[in-house]
């Protein structure tokens, strides 16, 4: 509450020094402390478009990062991307002392009338188990993929290789927390970023 919105007859005063303090209170915001960020929709363009990725509010307490990175790339609400490739965008929220998460995904697809307007099949089937996950993390459908891991503002916290159709990664070393599991296939070049929870 700003004020207690009697008038003078009402209001209580307090001499300081023979005299009074005014104090002038301007462009007040309210936020909703159990506010949950988001980063918008995994989104399809065509090279050279733009799209506008979270929300139209400008006075949140948001920053952006491109997943894999710690540079900060902008600040206090939604933005406007045109990335050349299919690019990973991570939001943070600080906001009462907690910090949240939310990620956006923008593919960017060859302007031809061939191009699938759907994840590549790979996408769909990368699977990672148990999640959230203590120990051993299974990986199925990444045979030769190198696997990595990163933790909320895009550092790399651990990297390893998938042998065969089902691997086995052993993440106890990891921290309790959530991390991106990005898979890549070193031949086409495809990847997946998973999202995980790991927790001891």
């Amino acid at each position: 509450t700003i004020g207690n919105f009697y008038d003078r007859a009402h209001t209580s005063t307090i001499t300081l020094s023979g005299g009074y303090a005014w104090y002038l209170i301007d462009d007040v915001s309210v936020i909703d402390c159990a506010n949950v960020p988001y980063a918008g929709r995994d989104t399809l363009i065509h090279p050279g478009d733009s799209t506008f990725l979270g929300p139209h509010e400008s006075l949140l307490p948001y920053t952006w990062y491109k997943l894999g990175s710690t540079t900060l790339i902008d600040s206090g609400g939604g933005m406007w991307v045109k990335p050349t490739v299919t690019t990973t965008y991570i939001l943070e929220q600080k906001l009462c002392g907690l910090v949240k998460y939310d990620t956006v995904k923008v593919w960017v697809w060859p302007d031809t009338v061939t191009a699938s307007p759907q994840p590549s099949p790979k996408e769909r089937e990368v699977l990672l188990w148990p999640n959230p996950s203590k120990g051993n993390l299974t990986i199925e459908n990444a045979k030769g993929c190198e696997v990595v891991f990163y933790d909320m503002v895009g550092r790399e916290a651990m990297r390893s290789e998938s042998p065969g159709r089902r691997a086995v990664i052993d993440i106890s070393g990891l921290e309790n927390g959530v991390y991106f599991v990005k898979v890549t296939d070193p031949v086409t070049g495809e990847s997946v970023v998973v999202r995980l929870l790991s927790r001891k």
